[in-house]
C-alpha cells in the first residue's frame, strides 16, 4: 500500500458576473460589509439582466441580514423575488423567498412568515406541474421532429417544503438552514 495522496486540484479564478459573485459573498461571509456592498452596487448598475440582478440583490439581502438588519433584507429579498419571477426562472426566486421567510421570523412575525411560505409552496407546486407538461410537449416534439427544447427544471415541491419547514423549526434546534 502505497502513501500516495491526491493533489489538491486549483481551480482557476472565475472571471464575469460569477467571479463577481464569488467574491461579493466572501466578503460577505468575512463580515466586510461596506466592500461587499459598494461592489454590489457598482455590480448591480452595470447589468441589466434581471435574473442576475435578482442573484445579487439576495446577496445584499445576505449582507443586511447578516448585519441584523432583518427590516432591510426582507425589503431587499421582496425585490429580488419580484425579478426572479419577471425573469421567469423557475430556480432562483426560491432564494429570495427563504431570506424572506428568515428576515420575518427573526423580526417574529410568525404569521406573515407563515404566509410567504404557503405561497411559496404553492409557487414550487405551479411550476413543478408546468414542468411536467412542458416533458410531455417535448416528448411529442421529439417524436414528431427528432429535436426537443429542454428547460430548466424547478425545486421540487418536497424541496421546497422541507427547506421551509426547517426554517420554522430551526430556532428550536438552534440549526442553521
Amino acid at each position: 500500500m502505497s502513501n500516495r495522496k491526491r493533489q489538491r486540484i486549483h481551480q482557476e479564478v472565475k472571471v464575469g458576473l460569477s467571479g463577481v459573485a464569488k467574491g461579493i459573498n466572501q466578503r460577505i461571509k468575512q463580515r466586510n460589509y461596506p466592500e461587499a456592498l459598494s461592489l454590489l452596487d457598482k455590480t448591480i448598475s452595470q447589468n441589466q439582466s434581471a435574473g442576475w440582478q435578482a442573484k445579487l440583490l439576495a446577496l445584499a439581502g445576505d449582507g443586511e441580514f447578516q448585519q441584523g438588519k432583518f427590516s432591510n433584507a426582507l425589503e431587499v429579498y421582496q425585490k429580488s423575488e419580484v425579478l426572479a419571477l419577471e425573469e421567469n426562472d423557475p430556480q432562483s426566486w426560491f432564494r429570495a423567498i427563504v431570506g424572506q421567510v428568515r428576515s420575518l421570523l427573526k423580526q417574529v412575525q410568525v404569521p406573515e412568515a407563515y404566509q410567504v411560505a404557503e405561497a411559496s409552496w404553492q409557487k414550487a407546486l405551479d411550476w413543478y406541474e408546468k414542468h411536467q407538461q412542458e416533458i410531455k410537449e417535448a416528448q411529442q416534439q421529439l417524436l414528431q421532429n427528432g429535436k426537443l427544447t429542454i428547460t430548466k427544471r424547478p425545486h421540487r415541491p418536497s424541496v421546497v417544503g422541507a427547506r421551509l419547514g426547517k426554517l420554522f423549526f430551526a430556532g428550536r434546534r438552534n440549526s442553521k438552514c
